[in-house]
């Protein structure tokens, strides 16, 4: 085992995220260019619905209300239009702590994440239209179907599995190998699905440990979500397909859409008349100036689960208290930032022997060549090889999954630290450990807890808009977390030696932790304790539910309590977080939420006076 790389080679491979850096920063300048001189001179005054995010749920809020010609639709997205570049799936990793990511750092964790600078987790959030979907590993799952009963079981009227699959659908074109199952997949909607194009032998071999572990290779968005799979991603021809390509590109440009990138929402104005609040526009800062735009009808907040908390708190929307602590006017009283929930993984590094795994050199120019005018090869490849949910015996129903195994074919070390130690934020007190491995070809089969019982929340720092705000998602500060995790390690190395892996030599390094023995239940609680990392998925800051739960946000209809015109539509509004990845839930969000704002505006005359009658019957707002 080594851990120096020649340093020719590293020149060669440091200069691959400095290149891509150096693209997305002339697509800055070319953005600022562009958004200066040929969209911000066209706005207008006042739309019908001004959209605030144009992320995975943004970007597909705005597109479908701009279907009904009828309809002014104004989308605002702080970030430029992506560039080219970060379509390309190997290169995902180097995408964080860019231009086209906020960069969030949460506070430091007292339960967790020793093995992380100061206790410190490095949160992704997209600053780009298409937001998480132009920097996430591209995979696509749905959650599991008892996670949307339970949202109904909550008081969310109409989110049972039953009402929400036809979203799903509607929002899928699925390309792979369910074309043919229409009972749940979609092939007529904009966001393609589709099998990853490149693989090794790791994911025949993760399979096949499944099937010897009495797992069936299952569909994890179909009728059974217990079981291994290789997974689906959101891809066309090998290339990533961000909610901004399938929602407001390709062909999809509309009269009454009108998007706004680089432009920054810093309050939604709100009036009150008569005892009553009501959401009429939006502040927004863009090129350093302060503008002010009308909504005639709702403002829709899509900025994310950090975002749309704080641009909620910021407009005086959220807990009393906080906001007086930070003299911002008080609008209404609620919840705000409160039952964030987010998924942490912390893996078993595996070794192996499959070199086909390992990225491409860089002057490997017929991988290149294979890319661009093949959609094939390893620069198509989101290093995913396989995907297992299971549940552990701390479960209460063995259809309902707690642990989700990811299994990379390349572990944290197989870059010698270049990207994903700074990316993650690993401290160089754990690399000095782990950087044994370097040189070594390494998997890792990612443990996931994604049920997690552990409840945090997003605040203000200050009243200023450009401040980042307080995030603490207090990992594995309910004692149950802990005892899933243990539990998921014990499975994952079950995977490791099954006779499936043994014939790849695939066999687990288990780094020493503290002074316990290895695979002894303190030993696993060292483990998971040290180095967790972010999925990358938060939720619930927006919390839907009923007019009982004193922590609701939203109503199932996604409007604000106690402002009129105002939604939020996006991952926050989950009260509990789904078993899965999260950009396809959230891009459901997105198609029931704009859906359901049709149906409320549903024969009610427009600015020319004609009616919106393509929709059902109004709900009374």
């Amino acid at each position: 085992m080594g851990s120096q790389l020649p340093l020719i080679l590293r020149i060669l491979y440091s200069s691959v995220p400095f290149l891509i850096l150096v693209f997305i920063w002339c697509n800055e300048i070319y953005e600022v260019f562009r958004v200066a001189v040929f969209v911000l001179p066209f706005y207008q005054d006042s739309y019908d619905f001004i959209v605030v995010g144009g992320g995975s749920a943004g970007a597909a809020v705005a597109s479908r209300l701009s279907e009904n010609k009828l309809c002014s639709v104004l989308l605002i997205e702080a970030g430029p239009k992506a560039p080219y570049i970060s379509d390309v799936p190997l290169i995902v990793a180097t995408l964080t702590d860019t231009p086209l990511d906020w960069s969030y750092r949460t506070e430091p964790q007292k339960e967790c994440c020793n093995g992380l600078e100061n206790n410190v987790s490095h949160w992704t959030s997209g600053r780009v239209l298409g937001g998480g979907s132009v920097l996430n590993y591209m995979l696509y799952v749905r959650g599991n179907k008892l996670d949307y009963d339970n949202w109904e079981k909550l008081g969310n009227k109409g989110w049972s599995y039953d009402n929400i699959l036809a979203f799903f659908k509607k929002a899928e074109n699925q390309r792979g190998r369910y074309m043919s199952d229409d009972a749940f997949h979609g092939t007529d909607g904009p966001l393609s699905v589709e099998d990853r194009r490149h693989s090794s032998s790791l994911a025949k071999a993760f399979i096949e440990a499944g099937k010897e572990l009495g797992y069936e290779e299952v569909d994890v968005n179909g009728g059974n979500q217990t079981g291994f799979t290789t997974p689906q991603v959101t891809m066309k021809d090998g290339q990533r397909f961000s909610s901004a390509r399938a929602y407001l590109y390709d062909g999809k440009t509309r009269s009454n859409l009108f998007v706004l990138p680089k432009a920054f929402a810093t309050k939604i104005i709100t009036v009150k008349s008569n005892g009553k609040i009501k959401a009429t526009g939006v502040e927004f800062n863009v090129f350093g100036m302060t503008r002010h735009i009308q909504a005639r009808k709702e403002v829709i907040v899509s900025c994310g689960t950090v975002g749309s908390a704080k641009l909620l708190m910021l407009s005086g929307i959220g807990p009393k208290k906080h906001l007086q602590d930070l003299k911002i006017d008080i609008v209404k009283d609620l919840q705000v930032g409160h039952n964030l929930q987010d998924h942490i993984g912390n893996g078993i590094t595996l070794l192996h022997k499959d070199n086909a795994v390992a990225p491409p050199h860089p002057l490997n120019f017929m991988a290149h060549l294979d890319f661009l005018f093949n959609g094939k090869g390893p620069y198509t490849s989101n290093n995913v090889e396989g995907m297992s949910f299971t549940a552990s015996k701390y479960s209460e129903n063995p259809n309902w999954p707690d642990i989700q195994i990811h299994f990379f074919g390349l572990s944290l070390t197989a870059d010698y630290g270049i990207v994903i130690k700074p990316s993650i934020g690993i401290s160089d007190e754990a690399w000095k450990q782990m950087s044994e491995l370097c040189g070594v070809e390494t998997a890792l089969a990612d443990v996931t807890l994604v049920r997690p019982k552990s409840r945090g929340r997003v605040s203000l720092r200050s009243s200023d808009p450009f401040t980042a705000p307080i995030i603490d998602p207090q990992y594995l500060s309910h004692p149950d977390d802990i005892k899933v995790f243990r539990e998921g390690y014990k499975f994952a190395i079950s995977i490791s030696r099954t006779e499936a892996f043994q014939k790849q030599n695939i066999t687990p390094v288990l780094t020493p932790c503290g002074n316990f023995e290895a695979e002894t239940d303190e030993f696993w609680e060292c483990h998971a304790r040290y180095l967790p990392f972010t999925i990358y998925h938060p939720v619930g800051t927006c919390k839907m539910g009923p007019e009982t739960d004193p922590d609701a946000v939203v109503d199932s209809r996604l409007r604000v309590y106690g402002v009129a015109g105002l939604r939020v539509i996006d991952a926050s509004i989950m009260p509990t977080i789904v078993n899965g990845n999260t950009n396809a839930p959230t891009i459901m969000i997105a198609e029931k939420g704009a859906s359901m704002i049709l149906e409320d505006w549903s024969g009610i005359p427009t600015k020319s006076g004609d009616v919106i009658t393509d929709a059902p019957a109004k709900t009374e707002l």
